[in-house]
């Protein structure tokens, strides 16, 4: 079987990445969603916040706080193998990475180097 290419490997998991952001925060939608009709009702503050800790406030905050963070992640990931590529593969300069990607040259050096690590 041929090897997947880092590319679409990287992009597959920056999108799914994102399907799972976007699956916390419809869960993070639901339970404010709640809790607002709650206090709309005349639920007070104090019964609102009990009903957001008896539906699991926490795991889902947590849940969309990871997320967010296996997204940023991913791309960051994709990042550093992409300017590594154009370097190692492609011949271009940090300086030329720098340039046509608008990230620094500072930014783009620590990609690199962060890279050679992975």
């Amino acid at each position: 079987m041929a090897k997947k290419d880092w590319m679409i490997a990287c992009l597959d998991e920056i999108v799914e990445a994102g399907e799972r952001v976007r699956e916390a925060l419809a869960d993070v939608d639901a339970l404010l969603a709640v809790a607002t009709r709650e206090r709309r009702a005349g639920g007070t503050p104090v019964e609102v916040t009990e009903g957001l800790i008896d539906r699991g406030s926490r795991r889902v905050r947590s849940t969309a706080a990871a997320s967010f963070d296996d997204f940023e992640h991913a791309v960051m990931t994709f990042r550093q193998v992409a300017v590594r590529t154009l370097i190692e593969k492609h011949g271009w300069t940090v300086s030329q990475v720098a340039r046509r990607t608008g990230v620094s040259r500072q930014r783009t050096s620590a990609l690199y180097q962060a890279a050679k690590r992975i």
